[in-house]
């Protein structure tokens, strides 16, 4: 094989371990397993993976060859192979495993800096192995495009660290208004680490790509000409093979394997006729195994309603939660325990109802009309408006507060300037203390709010 064939087989042969250590289990690629239930299985499993993938990676970097490559079974080579090579994999495994001791202690860390530590350490980790690896003659460390190297690598890291700040912003925010527990904020970080690690397994693959292109230019090979073919025969014979393991891997030993997926449509319970939108709602969900008597736990969720009036589209709302969960509240009685939540509601004594945390439809003038609570302060003064704001802070839903402010100050100030007085001094109702602590609203960030805004 020709230096170009080598490397697009050792490129898709990394792609594939990589796409099964993500299916299989949770990224970083890794050996120890502490929170498992079933860990000595599962360490002996992601051991066998490490097994492979140091062989793989000891032909790529100091051998120069991929599987497919007969001289490396040649009576001449293969002794070398065996006593070279098999200290060349237990060192790699032995750093692998020092290194998932590192990754056990960040799970102390807050999500922000675990994340951008793990990638650093991602980093570092394929650095050193490509430096014990790599034979001290062909190395790119001692060659003039080191530069380039370096330049490719920092801009990869860069692009990886800025993606981490939009995986994590809305789940930082939410920290400032909901408890840990709270069930927007644990779908929001189950998001956040479902998508890093599918950022995390692309950087990974995406090191070992560069690392192998700038090897390649460092080393000289020679080989034959193989129809290119051939090439792509191999690369699928990998994918069979691979597909085969991580089907082994979710039958045998299925705990963290992704082994669900379900999405669909579900129809509208508000009908047109009522002068209200309808709307539509399309789900996709992601289940990993916990290993625990086939039970399943969700990694994703997405929700998103496309409300519709007739056949017009008005708006679409996304979630990160079903929408079934709602936080908001419908004043049902004096007693807080008569009180529930609830999507539809009375304003003025027309029918109107929320949409999830971030909207309201009601009725103006027999026409539907969606408020979005984040456009509510660059509104002008609307009596309808104002009177959805009271009724929602009324009933109890404080978490309104924070959009509603700006706007009832200049429209409606002596109903806000009450409010905000009780609220600063966390004088919160029955009603309001029973709403912040079934949905894990932080009473302290009303009260600071409400301080702020006097």
């Amino acid at each position: 094989m020709t230096k170009k064939q080598t490397n697009v087989l050792n490129m898709a042969t990394v792609l594939a371990f990589h796409l099964f250590f993500l299916l299989g289990n949770h990224y970083p690629r890794h050996i120890l397993e502490v929170d498992a239930n079933n860990p000595i299985l599962l360490t002996l499993v992601n051991l066998l993976f490490s097994v492979f993938y140091s062989c793989f990676l000891y032909l790529e970097f100091t051998k120069n060859k991929t599987f497919f490559s007969p001289q490396i079974f040649e009576p001449n080579i293969l002794p070398v192979y065996r006593r070279k090579g098999f200290r060349h994999i237990i060192f790699l495994m032995l750093l692998q495993m020092i290194f998932d001791g590192i990754f056990i202690l960040l799970d102390g860390l807050s999500i922000s800096s675990r994340f951008l530590s793990t990638d650093l350490l991602m980093l570092v980790q394929w650095l050193l192995i490509y430096t014990i690896l790599s034979p001290r003659s062909f190395s790119s460390w001692q060659k003039k495009n080191l530069i380039g190297l370096g330049a490719t690598i920092l801009i990869i890291m860069s692009i990886g660290i800025i993606a981490n700040f939009f995986l994590i912003n809305d789940y930082e925010n939410l920290l400032l208004r909901y408890e840990t527990n709270a069930p927007l904020v644990i779908a929001q970080k189950n998001n956040a680490t479902f998508f890093w690690e599918l950022k995390a397994s692309v950087l990974d693959t995406i090191i070992a790509f560069v690392l192998i292109l700038f090897h390649s230019s460092e080393t000289e090979q020679k080989g034959t000409e193989k129809a290119f073919a051939k090439t792509l025969l191999r690369c699928f014979v990998i994918y069979i093979v691979f597909s085969l393991a991580v089907v082994l891997k979710v039958n045998f030993v299925p705990e963290f394997s992704l082994v669900e997926q379900k999405g669909g449509t579900r129809e509208s319970w508000h009908p047109s006729e009522n002068g209200m939108p309808t709307y539509v709602q399309t789900y996709r969900e992601f289940y990993r195994s916990n290993g625990k008597n086939e039970e399943l736990e969700c990694c994703y969720q997405s929700y998103e309603r496309t409300l519709k009036y007739g056949s017009k589209e008005l708006a679409v709302i996304h979630s990160n939660i079903p929408f079934s969960s709602e936080f908001h509240l419908v004043q049902k009685g004096e007693d807080a325990s008569e009180n529930q939540e609830d999507e539809t509601f009375l304003v003025e004594g027309e029918e109107a109802y929320l949409v999830h945390n971030q909207a309201v439809c009601y009725q103006k003038k027999g026409v539907p009309t969606i408020l979005f609570f984040h456009k509510l302060k660059d509104l002008p003064e609307d009596s309808r408006v104002t009177a959805v704001c009271i009724q929602l802070l009324s009933d109890g839903n404080v978490y309104v507060m924070e959009y509603a402010t700006d706007y009832m100050l200049k429209y409606a100030p002596d109903f806000m300037e009450e409010y905000l007085d009780r609220i600063a001094t966390g004088n919160f109702t029955d009603t309001e203390s029973w709403w912040m602590k079934n949905s894990g609203y932080r009473s302290n960030f009303a009260i600071e709010f409400a301080s702020e805004h006097l």
